[in-house]
């Protein structure tokens, strides 16, 4: 029989279906609903549920349906975000003809920028799926983009005879109010959708815009 659970992560209840072959195993599956699209939260809950659970020799239990396709996806998106690196770095390596100025951009920005879009998502409770995930390479973008302006503006004025603390100051100063119109844009443009509901094929959109 099954027993229903109401945990944390909204499960609501949970049922036995018919007993299935897969990879030459016989397997019973068990299907939940759930109040919630936090398929990480989710999941963590159910294995700390799961965790105290003995089963008999030859059983064993492993999560499939979306949280095999959530786990696909996370990997995909390390994957894609690794390579979105590495091509803006190969990109700004041929505009700079540099290979440290871009390393310098990419390790000074990057991880200011991840870290604040998880923070955020982290504070709002927001749940980590593809759409954050997507979220986060468009913020790769976004805060490339305000180096790049701000760094070749300053190779500039270096070429112009301007020493390099002067040349710093003064890129900074001068790219201060194009790099804020530019975020400011971006980030006024996506707070309907960080605050809003709308979805696509139940899918919610405000990860991505958070």
């Amino acid at each position: 029989s099954a027993k229903a659970v109401t945990s944390s992560s909204g499960l609501a209840r949970a049922g036995i279906g018919e007993v299935r072959r897969l990879n030459r195993q016989t397997t019973l599956r068990v299907v939940g609903t759930t109040s919630t699209e936090d398929l990480d939260r989710i999941r963590a809950d159910v294995n700390t549920q799961l965790a105290d659970v003995k089963y008999p020799p030859g059983y064993s239990r492993q999560l499939s349906g979306r949280f095999a396709e959530f786990q696909r996806t996370t990997g995909d998106m390390f994957s894609a975000l690794g390579w979105s690196m590495v091509m803006v770095l190969l990109l700004m390596c041929f505009l700079f003809e540099s290979v440290l100025k871009p390393i310098c951009i990419l390790v000074i920005s990057v991880p200011g920028g991840i870290l604040g879009g998880w923070g955020l998502m982290a504070l709002t409770g927001t749940p980590n799926d593809s759409l954050s995930w997507l979220g986060l390479l468009i913020l790769v973008g976004v805060v490339v983009n305000n180096g790049i302006i701000q760094v070749d503006l300053i190779n500039r004025l270096r070429a112009d005879g301007v020493d390099r603390i002067s040349a710093a100051v003064e890129g900074c100063s001068q790219r201060l109010r194009p790099i804020l119109m530019t975020t400011l844009t971006t980030v006024c443009g996506l707070i309907p959708m960080a605050i809003g509901d709308a979805t696509f094929v139940g899918t919610p959109y405000y990860p991505m815009g958070r």
